[in-house]
């Protein structure tokens, strides 16, 4: 016989949370296949000529921030206050 939890002494019942293995190792394989990409981007990036990178709307200096996040109007947008 197992033991229900319920909130506040009410009738609502609760369960209580479980982590499964399955859950844990699928989500650090998506984590890590998520990193990866982004390192190849990064490195495809840094790769490319001034030019290209000018064709595709970045400066060198905009790679790491537009690869890991920040969008590229944040990063005008800070530079346009002088940030």
């Amino acid at each position: 016989m197992t033991t229900n939890t319920y909130a506040n002494s009410g009738n609502c019942y609760v369960p209580e949370p479980r982590i499964s293995l399955a859950g844990i190792i699928s989500s650090l394989l998506a984590y890590l296949k998520h990193k990866e990409r982004q390192y190849r981007d990064l490195r495809y990036l840094s790769e490319l000529a001034d030019y290209q990178l000018q064709d595709i709307g970045l400066q060198r200096a905009d790679i790491r921030d537009a690869v890991f996040g920040r969008s590229l109007d944040q990063i005008r947008n800070e530079d346009a206050l002088g940030r």
